[in-house]
C-alpha cells in the first residue's frame, strides 16, 4: 500500500480489561485544547517516556497545535476519550518513515494504563 493511500479510519468504542469501555477516535483540529488538558495531566515520568524530553508548558502547547493537525496519510492520530464533557485519556500516532516503516507512540493516562488501551491502539 501506498503511503498516499488514506485509510478510512471509524469511530468505535473499545472494551479495556477491566470490562470499562473507552470512545476511540481520529484525532480532529478541535481537540488542540483538549489534547493539551490531556498532556498536561501526565505525570513527568510519562511524558518523558513519551517525548524523550523535558516538557515545558510551551513544548506542550505546540506539542498540541501538531498532534491536533495530522495529515492522515503520513501521520495518523487516534485519541481515546471517556464522559460527558469528553475528556481524553489516551492518544497514539503513527507516523510513515518511508513506504514500508511507521513509527508508532501512546500516551495514556495514568489512571488508564496497564488496561490494554496501548494494544487497542496498536
Amino acid at each position: 500500500m501506498s503511503a498516499r493511500t488514506q485509510l478510512p479510519l471509524q469511530e468505535f468504542d473499545a472494551v479495556l480489561k477491566d470490562g470499562s469501555t473507552l470512545h476511540v477516535r481520529p484525532v480532529r483540529p478541535d481537540d488542540e485544547v483538549k489534547l493539551l488538558q490531556f498532556l498536561r495531566g501526565l505525570s513527568e515520568e510519562s511524558r518523558a517516556f513519551r517525548y524523550f524530553t523535558g516538557t515545558t508548558d510551551a513544548f506542550l502547547r505546540k506539542t498540541a497545535g501538531i498532534e491536533a493537525r495530522e495529515d492522515f496519510v503520513k501521520r495518523v492520530g487516534l485519541v481515546a476519550s471517556t464522559g460527558s464533557p469528553e475528556q481524553l485519556v489516551g492518544h497514539a500516532e503513527f507516523v510513515a518513515l518511508d513506504t514500508d516503516r511507521a513509527e508508532v507512540a501512546f500516551s495514556i493516562a495514568e489512571a488508564y494504563q496497564g488496561r490494554g488501551l496501548g494494544t487497542i491502539f496498536l
